[in-house]
Order: structure tokens, then C-alpha cells, then sequence
């Protein structure tokens, strides 16, 4: 990162609670998790954790912050690289589980997410969090639309398509992991096995 070296350590140290952090809370939920917990993982006292963040509160949605910047990171990227929706819901399910099985720690988090005693209309959330969300779901909804409008699909709600395919990803893969704790999960077959009931159905023509 660009700065000067006390702004570089400083953000150093801020991702390292970070890091910490995100163990803590994937292990023991938001509501659960302590500042004590935090500061032990991280190895900084209680005191310097203040010197970067007000409370839990502001250090979890750091967390969701980042978690969702990577996603639209990605999504634009396969956005770009996509030709029509099926090539588009193609890449966003295959990254989708990818990321599940390769960062637990946030999927975890994100899986305990609604189930927190707080919620995305607090005003810890920063503008830049809001703006990453909108950003995100007007990407997937402009090509679910255009989609429609080309006849590529037939009409439906584009908010309910999304949130049925949030759900079969994350239900899924939380059911394997973390319930039938599948050790030989293959992130290419499951992307295809989710990918053709998605688009074919499980009836035979």
C-alpha cells in the first residue's frame, strides 16, 4: 500500500486484528466473541485494539467490509468476462463455493451473519460497506434484466432468482462442511451439480 511507514505499520496492525478477529468470530458467533477474546488472538493488549477501533461492533463490520469488497471485486471481474447469464451465473456460482471452502473463517461468519444481534441498518455500517452492497446487487441485476429483455430467460423476478441461488450455494455448502463435514468436497463437481439443477432442473426431458 502507498502511504508513509507509520501509515503502513498502522494499517499493518489493523489487519492483523483483523485476521484475528475473524477466527474469533466464525468460532463463537458476533454475539458471543469478546474484545478479550480478540486482543489474546491478535497479541495486542485491549487497550491498543481502542487505538483502531471504537467497539466489537466497528471491528465486525470491518470484517463484512472486506468480505464484501472482494466479492464485488470478483463479481465485476466475472461480469466483464461473461457474455450472457448463463456464462455470468456460471462464474458467480463457482466463485461463490470457491470462496465458501477457501476463506471458512468468513464464510462462517456471513453464515452467522443474520442470526447476530445486529443488522446492516445500524449506523456502524460505513458508507463504504452501503456502497459495495448496492454496487453488488445492481450488477447482478442489470444482467439478470438484460437477460430477460433479450429473451434469454423467461420472465421473473430478478430479487427472488438471486436469493434462491444465495441459497442453494451457502445452504449447501454449510450443509456439507459444516454438518456432513464432506472431506473430499470438489469445488468443480459441486459447481456443476448446483449449476445443472439451476439451469435443468432434475427432471428428465
Amino acid at each position: 500500500m502507498n502511504g508513509t511507514r507509520k501509515e503502513r505499520e498502522r494499517e499493518f496492525k489493523r489487519q492483523e486484528i483483523l485476521s484475528a478477529a475473524i477466527e474469533i468470530f466464525a468460532a463463537k458467533g458476533y454475539n458471543n466473541a469478546t474484545l478479550d477474546e480478540i486482543a489474546e488472538a491478535s497479541e495486542f493488549g485491549k487497550g491498543t485494539l481502542y487505538n483502531y477501533f471504537q467497539n466489537k461492533q466497528e471491528i465486525y463490520f470491518a470484517i463484512i467490509e472486506n468480505i464484501f469488497e472482494q466479492f464485488v471485486i470478483n463479481l465485476r471481474r466475472i461480469d466483464s468476462e461473461s457474455q450472457n447469464l448463463k456464462e455470468f451465473l456460471s462464474g458467480l456460482v463457482k466463485f461463490m463455493i470457491s470462496y465458501c471452502v477457501n476463506n471458512s473463517a468468513a464464510f462462517m461468519i456471513m453464515a452467522h451473519k443474520r442470526l447476530s444481534s445486529i443488522n446492516e441498518k445500524s449506523g456502524a455500517m460505513s458508507d463504504r460497506m452501503k456502497t459495495l452492497m448496492e454496487e453488488g446487487q445492481s450488477v447482478q441485476l442489470k444482467k439478470i434484466e438484460k437477460a430477460i429483455k433479450k429473451k434469454e430467460v423467461r420472465e421473473f423476478n430478478p430479487n427472488k432468482l438471486l436469493d434462491l441461488i444465495r441459497g442453494m450455494v451457502f445452504s449447501y455448502v454449510y450443509n456439507q462442511l459444516a454438518c456432513v463435514k464432506d472431506k473430499n468436497f470438489d469445488i468443480d463437481k459441486e459447481s456443476e451439480f448446483v449449476l445443472s439443477v439451476l439451469f435443468n432442473g432434475i427432471l428428465k426431458n
